[in-house]
């Protein structure tokens, strides 16, 4: 996965671990005024699409 912050999160590399726990809440609350208005419930709602 390719960040807003334009580094890779690899699996079993780095800050893997700890952005598998995180959820979307978590991820704005850090992520604070990165991430352009919208972009949490966009991104949401492409993840509901998923089929599990």
């Amino acid at each position: 996965m390719k960040l807003a912050t334009n580094f890779n999160v690899v699996p079993g590399e780095g800050m893997w671990d700890m952005m598998k726990g995180m959820n979307l809440e978590k991820i704005k609350e850090l992520a604070g005024s990165i991430l352009p208005d919208g972009f949490i419930e966009s991104l949401n709602a492409k993840l509901i699409k998923i089929k599990k």
